[in-house]
């Protein structure tokens, strides 16, 4: 009896073994990180930068395994990650702002006129690049780095600049402690605070979806849909209010937190479920969230985690996504048009203009951030004719007809 006993443990253990293995939708990906702490994750194409405690690590091959780019970065602990182009700018927790032009084999410093080089928050837009500092200093660069402005101003009583985003014109900064959300609709010049509907001041993180703003706090998310100037709680289903990061992906969104793990929206925050399934440790910490391909990874203080979109329910985002329009205005053009688009993720756009015979006459690499982005293009160059627009957005692509006239 007990030797049928042993048996039948064993076949329900087993049993409740590769039932856990199956449902798990979370699982580690941590091969050559030795479970860094992982703070920040940048998407290139198809590739995972990701910042860690020790330096910049490197996948091409969804997470499987990781390299060490590091070269020339003086201070290992990565704050930050942000994309203009093909140069990838990285923050420090003690020095300053390094970039790569050559995908993180080689780092450069620049930091011209920085007086603090505790980077907190980083945000591209165009040929634009803002970032945040521990111990009062917002600056902008407009040349790639290598020279700052400081347009802390009205904000220089503020010691954390936790999180900066940009949507338009529009340069929004989340702040620790008590100051909540600041806006600037003229490049820094100018500061206006934009709290009201906001119950804890306290903000972790920024996220932007076309006129949806999403702020992560230490009293739960908040959504506002007029820039700014009215925020309401989305907490509904959230036991964590101790948001530190925040994902939207079209009208899902994923909520990392502290202390109990990540929670997913399929209703843009109206209710939240937990899911959990697969993390070692509810308390991971959740300090970075990012999606490419199938796949969203999670970095926590222990490693990184990653996850079937399919194993939420997500399967046709996608889709949705290729319905957005996208526009060139003027169309005819003469010397320069502008082009109107959406992006879910902070991503590169790969322009391509053709000739009536298919030969490419003009490519270009743009950065867009999330939710709208409109970018002025230069065709003076080009002679008076028909050409076709090639867009690529995050593996969409959109081709739209254009008239030159001269």
């Amino acid at each position: 009896m007990d030797s049928i006993m042993k048996k039948l443990s064993f076949y329900l253990l087993t049993i409740l073994f590769f039932s856990i293995r199956v449902n798990a939708q979370w699982v580690p990906v941590n091969n050559g990180l030795d479970n860094k702490g992982v703070f920040c994750i940048l998407i290139k194409d198809t590739n995972v930068f990701i910042g860690t405690d020790e330096g910049v690590f490197y996948s091409s091959d969804y997470g499987d395994s990781w390299s060490e780019k590091n070269s020339g970065i003086t201070y290992p602990g990565i704050s930050n990650l942000v994309l203009i182009g093909d140069i990838i700018f990285a923050g420090t927790f003690g020095e300053g702002v390094f970039l790569t032009t050559d995908n993180g084999n080689n780092w450069i410093a620049k930091n011209d006129s920085i007086s603090n080089f505790s980077i907190y928050s980083m945000a591209a837009g165009g040929n634009k690049i803002f970032i945040g500092s521990l111990g009062r200093g917002i600056y902008k660069s407009l040349d790639s780095g290598n020279t700052w402005i400081d347009i802390t101003y009205e904000l220089s009583f503020i010691i954390h600049f936790n999180s900066l985003a940009i949507n338009g014109n529009n340069l929004f900064v989340g702040i620790g402690g008590a100051a909540g959300v600041y806006l600037s609709t003229d490049e820094g010049n100018s500061w206006i605070p934009k709290n009201t509907g906001l119950t804890n001041l306290y903000i972790n993180h920024i996220e932007i979806n076309n006129d949806s703003i999403f702020i992560a706090t230490g009293g739960g998310v908040f959504l506002s849909v007029d820039s700014g100037s009215n925020w309401s709680a989305k907490n509904s289903g959230l036991t964590d209010t101790n948001v530190h990061r925040i994902l939207v992906y079209g009208n899902n969104i994923f909520a990392g937190t502290f202390f109990d793990g990540i929670y997913l929206s399929t209703d843009s925050g109206d209710s939240w479920s937990v899911i959990n399934d697969g993390l070692t440790d509810k308390g991971l910490w959740i300090f970075s969230l990012a999606i490419v391909g199938d796949f969203i990874f999670a970095g926590t203080k222990v490693g990184i985690f990653r996850a079937n979109l399919s194993d939420f329910g997500i399967t046709d985002v996608k889709e949705q996504e290729q319905k957005n329009e996208i526009k060139i205005y003027p169309n005819p053009a003469s010397n320069e048009f502008r082009l109107k688009f959406h992006s879910p993720i902070e991503t590169t756009v790969q322009i391509n203009i053709f000739d009536l015979l298919g030969n490419c006459v003009m490519s270009r690499t743009e950065q867009a951030s999330e939710g709208t982005n409109e970018k002025n293009i230069n065709c003076e160059k080009l002679p008076h004719g028909y050409y076709y627009v090639k867009i690529n957005i995050n593996e969409i692509v959109e081709t739209i007809p254009l008239v030159i006239i001269k």
